[in-house]
């Protein structure tokens, strides 16, 4: 159920798309919020969680459990893709449409994650 929950979320997400121009940069800014959101539900849902091994799993880059290791990794992730696509944007405004749009399809792993996360 909680999944379902997450996919309309998602879907409500992207035909919300069209009510924000691109050209101000809104949407971007909001697109950026919704990841980060996303990253953040995952992360508070996996706290000291054994990861699975699995080739989408990133426990190989702190030991498997979910902990402060991996809350460095995560946010240092999130925050060098938000500060690389905001230096692109500064220069490239017109780059602010194609980030917002992958920034969106983005944070839909990680709410699904975190709703399966939820579950455990």
């Amino acid at each position: 159920m909680r999944q379902l929950a997450v996919w309309i979320v998602a879907a409500l997400l992207f035909a919300l798309m069209p009510v924000f121009p691109a050209d101000d940069g809104t949407l971007w800014k909001v697109s950026l919020a919704a990841m980060a959101s996303a990253n953040g539900a995952d992360t508070v849902t996996s706290w000291r969680l054994r990861n699975r091994k699995d080739l989408r799993e990133t426990g190989w880059l702190y030991g498997g459990k979910f902990g402060p290791q991996a809350l460095g990794v995560k946010s240092g992730l999130v925050s060098g893709q938000t500060l690389a696509q905001w230096l692109i944007v500064r220069r490239h405004p017109r780059a602010a449409k194609w980030f917002a749009i992958f920034n969106f399809v983005q944070s839909v792993p990680g709410d699904v994650a975190a709703a399966h996360n939820a579950r455990r």
